[in-house]
């Protein structure tokens, strides 16, 4: 099992993603010469198709991705889209409609997934750029994603064995990594989360949020730990040693809030 954040992190920290405008999802766009823009998304939800025409390009003209961690599978996604232009200074006046589009969305179930795989899929959006579009690499195994086409104010379109399924997002040819690639592009994704997570603010923060629920932060914490236990178990097996110790430093700290917590709310270990 890896942690939605843990996926998301190391693949918008090492391939330029920004976050919308509720930091909830994030995109980025690319352009070649002679060729359509691709859009491609990433978060822990399923996309809501009125959001892509807020995006650099008309999504009508450009070929759009989503990748979704879902906790559990499942996406939540919404194609219910108003396709009227109205004035701006008159909302009830329509001034045109707009052009329908489609989204071609991977939803992972993050249960089924381990670190090295968010490693190869992280490497299949790094090429996306530069091919065809995007490939699931974990296509034909049980932990591939649910591939589906959004369109606006239509039923979404399931395709059940994506292995098969050729859009234009799929690649020409898959991606093999040798085990010293795969060992690299672990260990660039793992140290840029750890350097870039220091959990004491946000422990601090929750600890203020969550002041009159002591169980919710109790839960925190916990979730907190099972993510650092995750990865100093991987560090060790791989023999990254930087890392492992990092680690074992952000396990030591929410041991010691732990102590302090059931401290101050005089809860039983």
């Amino acid at each position: 099992m890896v942690d939605f954040e843990f996926a998301i992190k190391a693949i918008k920290d090492n391939n330029g993603f920004i976050p919308n405008k509720r930091d909830d999802s994030f995109y980025r766009t690319y352009t070649t010469q002679n060729s359509k823009p691709k859009q491609m998304r990433v978060s822990s939800h399923g996309t809501h198709l009125w959001t892509w025409y807020d995006k650099a390009y008309d999504p009508s003209s450009a070929i759009n991705c989503s990748i979704v961690f879902s906790m559990d599978g499942n996406h939540n996604s919404n194609v219910t889209v108003d396709m009227n232009i109205t004035d701006k200074k008159n909302k009830n006046k329509v001034i045109g409609t707009r052009k329908p589009f489609e989204v071609i969305q991977f939803v992972y179930d993050c249960q089924l997934l381990e670190e090295n795989d968010v490693a190869l899929i992280n490497l299949q959006i790094q090429n996306t750029w530069e091919n065809d579009g995007f490939e699931d690499p974990l296509a034909g195994t049980p932990k591939h994603a649910k591939v589906m086409k959004l369109t606006p104010n239509e039923p979404i379109e399931v395709i059940t064995e994506n292995k098969h399924h050729k859009t234009r997002y799929n690649m020409k040819k898959t991606i093999r990594l040798s085990e010293s690639d795969l060992h690299r592009v672990i260990k660039e994704s793992v140290q840029t989360i750890l350097k870039e997570s220091n959990i004491t603010p946000n422990l601090e923060q929750e600890m203020e949020r969550y002041r009159d629920n002591p169980n919710r932060f109790m839960h925190t914490l916990n979730a907190y730990g099972m993510r650092y236990e995750s990865i100093l178990k991987n560090a060790e097996k791989m023999g990254l040693d930087d890392i492992a110790e990092i680690a074992k430093q952000r396990l030591h700290q929410i041991s010691d809030e732990m102590i302090k917590a059931r401290e101050q709310w005089n809860l039983h270990a």
